[in-house]
């Protein structure tokens, strides 16, 4: 669940905490709904400026206290892994990525770096070049080593007692 916990600048600097937790994916594509809905919350203020203290289920690089990012609402408009995939792009590659930006450098999920490295090379179709005599000499290794120096991000996602990578384009 992607929520967000509301409070104000006027009662934060008057010590209070006092807010509400608001489900973030009620007001998909209705921004100014989820504002009025913050300023109901707050109708004993005139003028509320509002104060972000804390969220769940989004990425930290779409919302600080004072702001949440537009972002947010296209993110919670997919699926989730998705979500996945643009809350590790944001975190490990680029902080203010579009998700069409994520969708142009994802190059997908694999069990391991081999995986993706052997997936390349037969798509390149390099080894058909080389002709049969040869295709035992190909160094996947080296080839692995290469592709994290140019242009390849592994990043190790880990679920319980298994883990996987999503790979990325530089």
């Amino acid at each position: 669940m992607a929520r967000v916990y509301v409070s104000t600048w006027e009662k934060y600097n008057n010590g209070s905490l006092q807010g509400e937790w608001v489900d973030l994916e009620k007001f998909i594509n209705t921004t100014l709904d989820f504002l009025e809905t913050c300023k109901e919350i707050h109708k004993d203020e005139p003028d509320p400026e509002f104060m972000y203290q804390d969220s769940e289920g989004i990425p930290k690089e779409f919302i600080n206290e004072s702001n949440i990012d537009e972002r947010v609402w296209e993110y919670l408009c997919l699926d989730t892994e998705e979500q996945e995939v643009w809350a590790k792009y944001l975190e490990y590659m680029d902080s203010d990525a579009t998700w069409e930006q994520v969708q142009d450098s994802f190059r997908g999920k694999y069990e391991t770096k081999l995986e993706y490295i052997d997936e390349l090379v037969e798509q390149s179709g390099v080894l058909e070049r080389m002709g049969e005599r040869w295709k035992n000499y190909f160094d996947y290794e080296q080839f692995l080593y290469e592709c994290e120096q140019d242009d390849v991000y592994f990043c190790e996602v880990k679920r319980g007692g298994w883990f996987y990578y999503l790979v990325f384009s530089r």
